[in-house]
């Protein structure tokens, strides 16, 4: 990437709009959306089609139950745990986000997938009986930092409907 820009540049941005899940994301027009197989609503969305590990993934869970503040606890171990079960070289950053209605935790870290270094952020958010995750990630680690911009948008521009 030599040759490119320090970040990725945007030509447009598209509202991909996930009706009957009530929610709605923006990300960059010249990125190709792709149908999740797993039945959850959501999508992954890719710069390119020869390149899937650069991605952004976003997924609605719906739960049997209400998330409340006794589930705190073991929603907070749960995240823990399943970042323990990567090989997480860097942890960049960590946060967790309580509120009345909202419920939601964040990391960006450095691992190691066999033998490639990729960068990721994971952020999972809960409200009520729903569970939205966002997962964003380049191929290696000067991949998730060109993205990191549209990333970011992304991750803060979501809505609710």
């Amino acid at each position: 990437m030599a040759d490119e820009p320090k970040h990725a540049k945007y030509t447009g941005e598209y509202k991909h709009v996930f009706a009957d899940a009530g929610f709605a994301v923006w990300l960059p027009t010249e990125w190709q959306r792709l149908e999740l197989a797993s039945g959850n609503q959501g999508a992954l969305f890719v710069p390119d089609l020869d390149d899937l590990e650069t991605s952004v993934l976003v997924e609605k869970t719906q739960l049997e139950f209400s998330v409340e503040e006794d589930d705190i606890p073991v929603l907070r171990e749960g995240f823990k745990q399943g970042l323990a079960q990567m090989d997480i070289i860097e942890v960049v950053w960590e946060k967790e986000t309580i509120t009345r209605l909202f419920k939601g935790w964040d990391a960006r870290f450095v691992y190691r997938d066999g033998e490639t270094v990729r960068k990721r952020w994971v952020r999972t958010m809960f409200w009520g009986d729903t569970q939205l995750t966002f997962i964003a990630q380049g191929k290696d680690v000067e991949t998730y930092d060109y993205y990191q911009p549209m990333f970011f948008n992304t991750f803060m521009t979501f809505e609710m409907m």
